[in-house]
Order: C-alpha cells, then structure tokens, then sequence
C-alpha cells in the first residue's frame, strides 16, 4: 500500500459492523484482495478488522498504530477510526515499511494450501491461500502453535534463524501438514517476524476396495465452500495483475493491450460476482433462512450506494440523482441486505440507460412500509415481462452484458424474507421503475 517511505494523504474505508468492507481507496482494496479478501468481504487484514469492530461497538473513535503484514513488506500503519453513520469510518497513514529482502519473497503459495504471516514471537498476522478463510479469526493476534499448529516436541519457532522444512499438525481435529519455515530479517540480520508455507501430507491410498460413503449434505457444503475458495484465489490475483497492467503501473504499454487487461480483470470481476450469487442463492433457498432487523435509513442507503458506484456511472456518462425531499426514512431491515438489494437495481439501471441520461433513486415512507425506488430511461420492461424478469436465471433473450440472471431472483427473495417486497413499477412510461418496499420502523 505505501511502501519504503512514509505519505501523508490518508487512504480512506468504511467497514460495516461486523467487519464487511462497503467500500476503500484502491490501495486498501488492491491490499485486501491480496490478502485473499473480497472486494465486499469481512476485511482480510487482522489488526484492521479488530480497529473497525471495536469501533463499532463502542461506537467512539480509535487511533493505533499498527502494523500489517503484506505479501512482500511488513506496514507500520496509523489508523484513525470513527463510528459515524453506523459503520467505522477509517482513515488510514503510512508512516514507512520495511521492504522483504528477495531472500525472503520465495513464492511459498505456489506449492503450499495455505501462508501464514508471523511477528518474531509467532503470533499469527495475516493469512492467504485456499484455506485461509477456513481459519477461525481467534486464532489471529495469537501464537501460531496455540491451536493452529502444533509443531513436534521441543521445537520453538521463535528462535529459528534460518529457513526450515518440518512435519506438523494443523487444525482441529490435526491433520498431517508439511511446514515450510522461513524467518524474515531486517537490515541488520535480526528476525522480525516469519513467513510459514503449510502443505498438507497425502496419504498413501490402500489398496483395499472399499464402498464409497454417503455424501451427506454437510459434506456437499463443505466441498462447495473448498470450490468457491479454491475460485476466489486465483480470481483475486487475476483481477489484481489484470488491473495494475492495464493501468500502466509498472510501466509503459501499448494501448490495445492495455485494454485487453482490462477485460481480463472485468471477465474475472464477473466470475466473482457469479460465485457471490451461487453462495447467496444457497443460503436464501436454505429452509429457515432469516434476515437481520437492523433500523436503517434509506436515504443513508441511497447514499452509499451512489458513492459505490459512482465511477461505473461515469464510465457510461450516466448521472444519478438522489431526491430525499420526503425527509429522513427509517426501516426495519438487515442493512447489508437492503444495500445489497439497491446495488444490484442501481447496477442494471445503469447498465440499460442510455448513455448521458439519469437515473434517479427515491426515498418515501407510507403508513406501514419505507420504499427505495430506482428509475432509468433505458428501453423498460413489458407487461408479460414484469414478473418474469425475477425468474431465476431469467435474462429476457439479452446475453453478452455480463448478467447471470440471478440478481433480481435473489434481490425478491431477501426482500420478502425481511417482510417487504420487490417489483416493477407499472404506472412508469419513460423507462423502468423498480420499487423496494420493506418494513418501516
């Protein structure tokens, strides 16, 4: 993010309670996709997410200095932290990093399940790899080898000065793990932190034939979040080269290719957004499925959701405009799913709307509910269509804009599951209307 010196223009996020990133700078973001986060995931960084939750629970401001592990520099960090508007508003200062000899950059993830980040008494800071979503967050801000690792009797990693390769147990129950170990040095030779590569050992198979077991439904689970992690790896890399190439970062280059990185890293986009579909339409098609009741205000959520996506508008020389003249709307609804709800319709009014037009978001309260809608000028939705287009998978003959069919589906189904309703407007002439309709509080 700053490295090998120190600036002071703040690199600016906000968090949501409960750690979800709802939007960062890009040097943030570039970070916690490099960290194996999402670009609305639980932030990936450990001594961030720790700042932002408690200043969502306390609900007053926090100021730390930090340090952060990154792939090839360890960050001394001060981070600022307000609660304002219910999430953590941070505001984050470099104040200089200490650049990883090349000795210590050997590419660990290419052959290991899982990298984890150490200081140099081992207290785990930072993890990557495809099973680090696995780990649980209490095991960060702790020794690496109290319950995460235990390596064999007698070894202390804390006074490891060279790199070494050792058998362990990993997790809970432990399994087999290969465990490469490689201490990192500062200018002057002394250990400030490590960097482990862990493995797991495959066994031998038997030759014994025997049935193959019942795969239960937590089985099915399991093996689908091993994909979806397995996925959101390489994506996140992709997406991160992808961009920096096709901004010319490290360098001059030719226009035409330019642009093919870019649609490298907007392919890849897609692809995370599919999985992030494929997990929601699992969880929201789940018997028992239930929403937060969180009191929100919509024009808050308005807000947001323009600031999110105010650059994709400007791209399609789109102008949004939010009318709140009906004053300030309270709901009663979970606040990530009502955003969710307005990204996804702002998102397909801007895909649809002819370029220079406007769309526009509004806020309004009735008896019992509050309701966001949302209106382009694109070319609108027919009768017979108005209930179809929330078919699941349904795309109306369109192909090749990146859709998967499934972001209305979902968005009906999170509305009615938090007591509200999701539908097109069909009083609307100029375009598409659609009106978010939830409880008020």
């Amino acid at each position: 993010m700053i490295v090998g010196g120190q600036s002071s223009r703040a690199v600016r996020a906000v968090v949501a309670p409960g750690g979800r990133l709802v939007s960062a700078d890009q040097p943030l973001l570039d970070m916690q996709l490099r960290a194996q986060g999402s670009a609305d995931g639980v932030v990936a960084m450990p001594a961030l997410l720790e700042i932002a939750e408690l200043t969502c629970r306390l609900q007053m401001r926090v100021s730390r200095v930090v340090r952060v592990a990154d792939v090839s520099a360890d960050l001394d960090l001060l981070v600022e932290s307000q609660f304002t508007d219910g999430a953590a508003h941070i505001e984050i200062y470099g104040l200089g990093s200490r650049e990883a000899p090349e000795s210590e950059r050997a590419p660990l993830g290419v052959n290991s399940d899982l990298v984890l980040n150490c200081d140099q008494k081992g207290v785990l800071l930072n993890a990557y790899g495809t099973l680090a979503r696995s780990i649980d967050i209490g095991h960060f801000g702790a020794p690496v080898d109290k319950g995460l690792l235990s390596f064999p009797a007698g070894f202390d990693l804390a006074v490891q000065k060279e790199p070494i390769e050792i058998e362990a147990q990993i997790g809970e129950p432990s399994k087999k793990c290969r465990c490469t170990i490689v201490p990192k040095n500062d200018a002057g030779g002394n250990v400030t932190g490590f960097e482990l590569g862990v493995r797991h050992i495959q066994r031998t198979p038997s030759l014994t034939v025997v049935e193959p077991p019942e795969v239960s439904e937590n089985h099915t689970k399991a093996l689908g979040q091993g994909l979806d992690d397995s996925f959101r790896q390489p994506l996140g890399r992709i997406i991160a080269n992808a961009e920096s190439i096709g901004s010319k970062l490290e360098g001059p280059l030719r226009d035409h290719y330019a642009v093919y990185a870019k649609d490298i890293a907007s392919a890849a986009k897609h692809l995370v957004e599919l999985l992030d579909d494929l997990g929601d339409l699992s969880a929201i098609e789940k018997s028992g499925f239930e929403t937060a009741k969180d009191k929100i205000e919509l024009g808050d959520i308005a807000r947001r959701v323009t600031g999110l996506l105010a650059l994709k508008a400007a791209d399609q020389h789109i102008n949004m405009v939010v009318d709140e003249t009906s004053g300030a709307v309270y709901a009663c609804a979970e606040f990530r799913r009502v955003l969710q709800i307005a990204i996804n319709l702002l998102s397909n009014a801007i895909r649809y709307s002819p370029a220079g037009s406007c769309v526009t978001i509004l806020v309004y309260g009735t008896d019992d509910f509050a309701e966001l809608s949302i209106s382009d000028l694109g070319p609108g939705i027919t009768a017979e269509n108005r209930e179809k287009i929330f078919d699941k998978f349904e795309r109306l003959g369109r192909s090749g804009d990146g859709g998967s069919g499934l972001g209305l589906y979902i968005s009906r189904r999170l509305a009615r599951a938090m007591g509200g309703e999701l539908f097109v407007d069909p009083q609307y002439e100029d375009g598409a209307r659609f009106i978010l309709r939830v409880p008020k509080a």
